[in-house]
């Protein structure tokens, strides 16, 4: 009898040992540095990525406040089985930044409402915080003096040159110029990954948060703004309409002053979106959107106590 019972507590340890995933916390911060351990806050990593590298499923990575000039990506992270979580330590205090402050503008010779400055690396989107507008390229310098609002750069002479919507001067607003031409916060085929409190701008033609083939994810208390678009969860390929994961939360989230949309749903699979506000988000032109789904609905996508506004097409 007694040899029995042994059998079966060996028996039971080892499927509790088979099913157990061991969690580990993570730090990330702007005192740390990538060679350190990560296991603690005095010795934490100093970039995003090196902590999304690490993570297996059930850790958690706690973010210290501050700007991360950088944009992270990470497959195939998390369980079904358990959480995995990303936080900010202090929400709405960690910002994954696309953009640089742009140079001194100043006058161009021959225009009125023509600017110009010296710039060494090929901008992508030019933002004007102010107005919380995205300005695009133009193909020459004479068409920002009729057409106000863009953006044309002379990549042989190194030239940024800008004009205003208004025809003011740039010394009445605030510019960063993005550098990256991908997302600011991206997962693909991420599973049971919450994500909380953490901010990012300054990505175009990115998104500030992609999700691509999400099961049981939650992104909460996030902040995109002056992206291409806010916060997308969709399909893992280039086919709209393929399956794209199921049963996420965006929740508590605020998209604004992107140049595409604020919240955006392919394929939605007994999804929700609540609590969320989604404002300005406009491109002269073009589709701009608060939130919306779009291509086949393979389950229910519950919309619930959101908020949206300043945005002339919303399917909210």
């Amino acid at each position: 009898m007694m040899r029995q019972g042994i059998l079966l507590l060996v028996l039971f340890l080892g499927l509790f040992s088979a099913n157990h995933v061991t969690a580990t916390a993570y730090f990330v911060n702007k005192q740390g540095s990538d060679t350190f351990s990560g296991r603690y806050a005095d010795e934490a990593f100093l970039t995003v990525q090196r902590g999304l590298d690490v993570l297996e499923a059930g850790d958690t990575l706690t973010i210290g406040p501050g700007e991360y000039a950088e944009s992270v990506e990470r497959e195939d992270l998390g369980s079904l089985a358990v959480d995995t979580v990303i936080r900010a330590e202090f929400p709405g205090t960690v910002f994954l930044r696309g953009d640089v402050p742009a140079p001194d503008f100043k006058p161009v010779a021959g225009y009125r409402f023509v600017y110009a400055a010296p710039f060494a690396q090929t901008p992508q989107s030019v933002f004007e915080h102010n107005h919380l507008r995205v300005l695009f390229p133009k193909a020459n310098v004479s068409e920002l003096e009729f057409e106000p609002g863009f953006f044309h750069y002379d990549a042989e002479q190194q030239m940024l040159y800008i004009s205003n919507r208004n025809f003011s001067g740039p010394e009445q607003g605030r510019y960063t110029i993005s550098i990256t031409d991908t997302h600011g916060f991206a997962l693909k085929r991420a599973k049971r990954v919450l994500i909380e409190g953490i901010s990012t701008s300054g990505f175009h033609p990115g998104w500030g948060i992609l999700l691509t083939d999400p099961e049981q994810c939650v992104v909460r208390d996030c902040r995109s703004y002056l992206n291409t678009g806010g916060i997308q969860l969709g399909p893992d390929s280039d086919v709209i309409g393929d399956p794209a994961g199921s049963n996420n939360l965006i929740d508590n989230c605020t998209c604004y002053g992107n140049s595409f949309g604020g919240i955006v749903r392919y394929g939605a699979n007994n999804d929700t979106i609540q609590n969320c506000y989604t404002y300005k988000n406009i491109k002269e032109g073009s589709e701009h959107f608060g939130i919306m789904h779009y291509s086949t609905m393979h389950g229910a996508l519950q919309l619930k106590n959101n908020r949206s506004w300043g945005i002339i097409m919303s399917f909210l």
